[in-house]
C-alpha cells in the first residue's frame, strides 16, 4: 500500500509542469493581461498568416472541453485576435482570453465576449 501511494505521488509530480501550462479559468494569465491590453497594435499582416492563425485559435477554443457548448466567435487580422460572442460565465471567458494569448503569432486580443446569450445573426437582405 504504501508503494502504491509513493509511485502515484511520483506520477503526479511528474505531471505537474504539464498541468502548469494549462490555462486558468479563473485569473487572468500575464501574457493574456498584455495582449488585451488598451495599446494594441496590429503586427505582420498577410493573408494565408491570418487565416492560420484564425484556424489555430478557432480550433483551441472549439475543442476545450469546457467551451464546447459555448458560441465563441474568434477571427485575426493582422496578428489581432478578435473574441466575440455570448458565454455562460466570466469564467468562460477568461479562459478563451487565457488561449487565445498562447497562440503563437497572435499580438493583441480584442474582447468582445460578454456573459449573456448569444446575440441573433441578423437575417440576408432580399
Amino acid at each position: 500500500m504504501k508503494f502504491a501511494c509513493s509511485v502515484l505521488v511520483c506520477a503526479a509530480l511528474a505531471c505537474a509542469p504539464a498541468f502548469a501550462d494549462e490555462p486558468s479559468e479563473t485569473t487572468l494569465s500575464a501574457a493574456a493581461r498584455a495582449k488585451t491590453s488598451a495599446s494594441c497594435r496590429a503586427g505582420d499582416s498577410g493573408f494565408f498568416r491570418d487565416q492560420g492563425l484564425g484556424m489555430k485559435l478557432a480550433s483551441k477554443l472549439k475543442f476545450r472541453k469546457k467551451l464546447l457548448s459555448e458560441q465563441i466567435d474568434a477571427r485575426v487580422s493582422n496578428g489581432v485576435a478578435t473574441l466575440s460572442g455570448g458565454v455562460s460565465s466570466q469564467q468562460v471567458i477568461v479562459l478563451a482570453l487565457n488561449i487565445a494569448a498562447d497562440v503563437e503569432g497572435v499580438q493583441c486580443i480584442n474582447n468582445f465576449l460578454r456573459v449573456g446569450p448569444p446575440t441573433p445573426a441578423p437575417e440576408p437582405l432580399r
